[in-house]
C-alpha cells in the first residue's frame, strides 16, 4: 500500500471525524437552545452544595405592587441580591359601582382601599436566607419613611433591622412571614370602628422546594397565557399554566386523576370546580396564584339565581370546590380574593383516613362570606387571612398563621366530627391579628360556635378535639378569646359538644372579664371540657369564675388542671444587649446580669470573622475591617448561648 493511499484514507477518516464532531456539537447546541427556550425567564434557580433557592422575578403582563420592592439573597446566590416579583391583592371596593342595595358586591367598605403585597420563593431547609423590603415610588407608612419593623410570627424570623428606609431580616427554614412596618398594625387598633388610612401590609412566603412537571413530558398539557384550556384533558395527566396571566372563568372543571400546576410566575383568574361522581386523586399545586378578582359574588352575579347544571347552586363561585374527594391535595398555591368561600373539599362518607389536605397554602380575602377553608382533613404550614371565618375545625390544623380584620372566627367549632370518626388536633398555630369591626356580633372570636350553627339540634356530640400550643399575639385583639354557645341573642339554638381540650393557649391582650363565655341550653349541653395552662393576658384560667358566663347545669364536667401543672408562658428574656454604634463603626455587646465568656462573629457562609473567650461583660468590637453583609453574633454567657443577626454596611 502506497504512502499516498494511507494518507488519503487517514485524511478521509479525519474529515469524517470532524464532520461527526461538528454534527454532535450542532445537535447539542440545538438541544441546549430548545431546553433554554423551555425554561422560564422569570424563574431563577440558585444552588450551592445542598442549598437551593428559587426566586420568581416576574408575572408577565401583570403589574407588580406599587408599594414595595422585595429582594432576596443567600449563599446560593453568591450573596448577590435578586429582586422577587412583588404580587399584590387588594380590595376592589373602590372600582365597583354601587348596587341598588348600596352594597358593592359584598366587598367590605371597612377595608375598602387596603392591600396585601406578597412574594413567593422556594428554599431548602437549614440555610440562611436574607430579605430586603424597600419602599417603592416614595411610599410612606404613617407619614414617614420605614424606621421600625416587626416579624410575625416572631419565632420564625430574625428581628428586622431598618437601615436607610430598607427593612432587612433573615429566616433559616421555609416559613410564612408578615412584616409589620412602622407599626401600621402593631401600634394601631384597626378594629371596632377604625376609620384611619388604608393599610398596606406585606408578607414573605418562603416555601419548600416543590416538584415541577416537565414541559416536554408527553403527559403534560401546556397552556399559553391568554388561551383558555380545554375542560377535558383526554389522556394528559397534568395541566400546566405557563408564566403569565390566564382567565379560566367560573367553574372550570377539575377531574379525577388529574393534576393542575400553577407556577410562581403565573396567575389564574377563575374558580376550580368538581361536581362529578369522583374527586379522587386530584392535585392543585405550585406557588402561583388562583384569584377570584374577576368573579362576582354569587349574590350579585346574574347567574347566581340559577342552578348550575349539576344543581349545586353557589358551589362554583368558591375558588376550589369538590365532592366525593379522596387523595385530594392543594399544595403551595396562593388563593386570593375568593368570591364566596375559598376552599371546601368534601369526602364521600365517613372515612377515617386523611383524604384531603392543604399544605403551604396562602389565603387572603376581602369580601363578606370570604371564609378560608371549610371541610379539609388537614391544613398545615399555611397562611390564612380572612374577612370572615378562617377555618372550620373539621380536621387537623397545624403550624398555620391566622389573621382576621373585619368579621368571623379563627376556629369555628361548628360541625366538628364525632368521636367515633377520628381524633382532631389544632396545634402549634399563631393568631397574629384578631380584629373585628364591631363589638356586636356572635362570631368574631378565636374559638367560637354560634347558637344557630350546625352541631346537632337537640344533642350533645361527643368529639375528640385538642387545641394545643395556640399563640395569640395581637396587642389589639378586638373580641374575647372564647365565645362558645348553643343559643344566640335571637334565641336560635343548636346542640353542644363534649370532649374538648384547650392546652397551652396564650394571648397577650387582657380579655374583658365580662366576655369569655361557654353557654349551653337544655337541648345543647357542653360537657367534658378541659383547660390546661390557658393564660389570657397574663391571667391563668383556673375556675369557672374566670369566665363571664359558664351556665350550670348546661355546661358540665369542666376541668381546670391544678396550678402546679401550669407552665410559664413567658419567653426567657435575653440578658444580652447587642447594638451597633454607627458613628464609631463598632459593635457593642454588654450584659448587666450574666457573665459573658465568649463572643464570635460569623458571616453568611459560616466563616468566623472574630472570636474571643475573654470574660468581659462590656466589650466593643471594631467593624471597619469587615466586608459588607449579614453577620451573626454568637454570645456565650452563664445563662446560655444567644445569637443575633445584623447587617454590616
Amino acid at each position: 500500500m502506497s504512502y499516498n493511499s494511507v494518507l488519503s484514507r487517514r485524511t478521509m477518516f479525519e474529515l469524517l471525524k470532524d464532520i461527526f464532531i461538528l454534527f454532535l456539537f450542532g445537535f447539542l447546541t440545538f438541544a441546549t437552545t430548545i431546553a433554554k427556550a423551555q425554561e422560564s425567564t422569570t424563574t431563577k434557580e440558585f444552588t450551592e452544595n445542598s442549598n437551593k433557592l428559587v426566586a420568581y422575578t416576574d408575572v408577565p403582563s401583570l403589574a407588580a405592587s406599587e408599594f414595595y420592592t422585595i429582594k432576596v439573597r443567600s449563599a446560593a446566590t453568591k450573596n448577590e441580591w435578586v429582586e422577587c416579583y412583588a404580587n399584590i391583592t387588594r380590595s376592589l371596593w373602590s372600582t365597583i359601582p354601587i348596587a341598588g342595595t348600596g352594597n358593592k358586591e359584598h366587598y367590605y367598605a371597612y377595608v375598602k382601599d387596603w392591600s396585601h403585597t406578597y412574594c413567593n420563593i422556594e428554599m431548602s431547609n437549614n440555610q440562611t436566607v436574607e430579605f430586603a423590603i424597600t419602599a417603592k415610588n416614595g411610599f410612606k407608612i404613617r407619614g414617614r419613611d420605614f424606621d421600625i419593623a416587626n416579624a410575625h410570627p416572631e419565632q420564625k424570623a430574625s428581628t428586622p433591622t431598618v437601615i436607610n428606609n430598607v427593612v432587612y431580616f433573615t429566616i433559616n427554614n421555609p416559613a410564612q412571614i408578615t412584616i409589620d412596618i412602622n407599626g401600621q398594625m402593631d401600634e394601631v387598633n384597626t378594629g371596632n370602628g377604625y376609620s384611619g388610612p388604608p393599610i398596606h401590609t406585606v408578607s414573605i412566603f418562603a416555601n419548600p422546594i416543590i416538584d415541577k412537571p416537565s414541559l416536554t413530558d408527553p403527559n403534560v398539557l401546556v397552556v399559553e397565557p391568554g388561551v383558555k384550556p380545554p375542560s377535558n384533558l383526554g389522556t394528559k395527566t397534568t395541566l400546566y399554566f405557563k408564566p403569565g396571566v390566564h382567565d379560566i372563568g367560573r367553574g372550570f372543571p377539575i377531574l379525577a386523576n388529574k393534576k393542575y400546576y400553577i407556577p410562581g410566575d403565573a396567575i389564574v383568574y377563575g374558580t376550580l370546580f368538581n361536581g362529578a361522581a369522583s374527586g379522587a386523586n386530584i392535585r392543585i399545586y405550585g406557588y402561583g396564584t388562583l384569584s377570584g378578582d374577576r368573579i362576582k359574588h354569587h349574590n350579585y352575579d346574574p347567574a347566581g339565581n340559577v342552578l348550575t347544571p349539576t344543581g349545586l347552586d353557589d358551589k362554583s363561585w368558591k375558588l376550589i370546590w369538590s365532592v366525593n374527594s379522596s387523595n385530594f391535595r392543594i399544595d403551595g398555591v396562593s388563593l386570593m380574593n375568593c368570591p364566596k368561600h375559598t376552599a371546601n373539599i368534601g369526602v364521600n362518607g365517613a372515612n377515617l383516613a386523611t383524604q384531603t389536605s392543604a399544605r403551604w397554602v396562602k389565603i387572603i380575602t376581602w369580601r363578606s362570606n370570604g371564609d378560608g377553608i371549610g371541610s379539609i382533613d388537614e391544613i398545615s404550614d399555611s397562611f390564612i387571612r380572612t374577612q370572615d371565618d378562617c377555618t372550620y375545625v373539621k380536621g387537623d390544623r397545624v403550624r398555620t398563621v391566622f389573621w382576621t380584620d373585619v368579621n368571623g372566627t379563627v376556629f369555628s367549632m361548628a360541625g366538628m366530627d364525632w368521636a367515633g370518626g377520628r381524633a382532631m388536633k389544632v396545634e402549634d398555630c399563631d393568631i397574629i391579628y384578631a380584629r373585628h369591626n364591631s363589638l356586636n356580633w356572635d362570631g368574631g372570636r378565636v374559638f367560637a360556635k354560634r347558637g344557630e350553627q350546625a352541631g346537632g339540634n337537640t344533642v350533645t356530640t361527643t368529639v375528640n378535639v385538642t387545641f394545643k400550643d395556640i399563640r395569640i399575639t395581637d396587642p389589639f385583639q378586638t373580641l374575647e378569646t372564647f365565645y362558645i354557645t348553643s343559643i344566640n341573642k335571637n334565641l336560635q339554638t343548636s346542640g353542644g359538644y363534649g370532649g374538648i381540650v384547650f392546652q397551652n393557649i396564650s394571648s397577650v391582650r387582657v380579655p374583658l372579664s365580662t366576655h369569655n363565655r361557654i353557654i349551653g341550653q337544655p337541648t345543647g349541653i357542653w360537657n367534658d371540657i378541659t383547660f390546661d395552662n390557658v393564660v389570657l393576658g397574663g391571667k391563668k384560667i383556673l375556675s369557672r369564675s374566670d369566665f363571664a358566663a359558664m351556665n350550670e347545669p348546661y355546661v358540665t364536667n369542666v376541668k381546670f388542671l391544678p396550678t402546679l401543672t401550669i407552665k410559664n408562658f413567658e419567653q426567657k428574656k435575653n440578658p444580652i444587649n447587642i447594638h451597633t454604634d454607627l458613628a464609631s463603626n463598632k459593635l457593642v455587646v454588654s450584659s448587666i446580669d450574666s457573665d459573658i465568656s465568649g463572643v464570635s462573629l460569623i458571616d453568611i457562609s459560616g466563616k468566623v470573622l472574630y472570636a474571643d473567650d475573654i470574660v468581659n461583660n462590656n466589650r466593643s468590637i471594631d467593624l471597619s475591617s469587615f466586608s459588607s453583609g449579614l453577620i451573626v453574633v454568637k454570645v456565650v454567657c452563664t445563662s446560655g448561648t444567644y445569637t443575633q443577626k445584623f447587617l454590616k454596611n
